[in-house]
């Protein structure tokens, strides 16, 4: 997986993704507070951006001081809403904007670079907002 995280973060060092970055320590600490393991293409962006997030998501939470608390804060709202739908155990909810939305992909061992699903306060179920973890680098750094 090493050789693929390096991959990424070339990838995204060329788009021109900015911020500052997490220690790998705190990255597998993260990964130890989850209990899972973070596909190649988050712990890429983690490594560029992690503690502080590039200017296009400054307002959002996405970066350290959050990590440990965008999961319950997302089931917080969903619980809100009625309970839409449950999140499975393996998801990864790694932004939340203004409490009423939320990104997350899937940390299920099958992809370097997961699919990337969305949810919107009250809508009756989540939508795949992007194909790969690495096109929403992507687009939030155009």
């Amino acid at each position: 997986m090493r050789a693929a995280v390096e991959d990424f973060i070339g990838h995204y060092r060329n788009l021109g993704l900015s911020g500052s970055a997490l220690w790998a320590s705190e990255v597998a600490a993260l990964e130890r507070h989850l209990g899972l393991i973070l596909p190649a293409a988050y712990r890429a962006y983690l490594l560029v951006a992690g503690a502080y997030p590039p200017p296009n998501l400054v307002g959002s939470d996405c970066h350290n001081d959050y990590l440990y608390k965008l999961r319950e804060w997302a089931d917080i709202l969903l619980g809100e809403c009625g309970h839409p739908f449950a999140l499975p155990a393996d998801s990864v909810v790694f932004l939340m904007h203004q409490g009423y939305q939320f990104f997350y992909f899937r940390a299920d061992g099958g992809t370097d670079d997961p699919a990337v699903w969305y949810y919107y306060e009250n809508w009756s179920a989540p939508e795949q907002r992007y194909n790969r973890f690495s096109d929403w680098v992507a687009e939030i750094v155009l």
